[in-house]
């Protein structure tokens, strides 16, 4: 797999919330591909519009987002508010406007688009077990002085064990 952001190979990691796909440079590289319970890919959603219309519960601008049913607004200070508004409480001339921003919204934040580097696009829910390769075990060279020794036939251990240190002498007791 491809990453979006810097097109290097992606890697299945691992955190306190669970395993997740990152760039190979994932210090560096921020983009990150979170996993659903049956450890799927889970696709990033685009960042909400904020708009101009107040939240019904705390009054801070509500945030629109298109989703499966179509547009809705939810309070941009979830999880502190949970507040919504239904798309159908906004008058038409609103509503017209909204969408106008939301189309645009969606045109500079386009869905990201995950590909396999042959260029298949890997659909939401693909299972991660489908993605890695095979294997995955790095084969290390030996180092030519280790390879240098075993041809010697020398048998020294990797480690060098501390010969066990000389009791102390007993000194004479003291008397007065």
């Amino acid at each position: 797999m491809v990453c979006p952001d810097d097109g290097s190979d992606m890697e299945l990691r691992n955190s306190r919330f669970g395993p997740f796909l990152a760039s190979v440079n994932f210090p560096h590289t921020k983009f990150v591909i979170n996993l659903d319970k049956k450890e799927g890919v889970k696709l990033p959603t685009p960042p909400a519009l904020e708009v101009d219309v107040p939240c019904p519960k705390c009054g801070a601008p509500l945030n629109l987002r298109m989703g499966k049913r179509g547009p809705w607004l939810g309070c941009s200070k979830f999880p502190k508010c949970r507040g919504r508004l239904a798309w159908t409480a906004l008058d038409e001339e609103k509503q017209a406007a909204l969408s106008k921003q939301l189309t645009a919204h969606e045109k500079a934040h386009p869905p990201v688009v995950l590909k396999r580097r042959d260029g298949r696009v890997i659909a939401e829910g693909t299972p991660v077990a489908k993605l890695l390769i095979p294997g995955g075990l790095a084969e290390l060279e030996i180092h030519p002085d280790a390879l240098a020794a075993k041809s010697d036939g020398e048998n020294k251990p990797a480690t060098v064990v501390a010969a066990p240190a000389a009791a102390p002498e007993k000194t004479p007791a003291l008397r007065n």
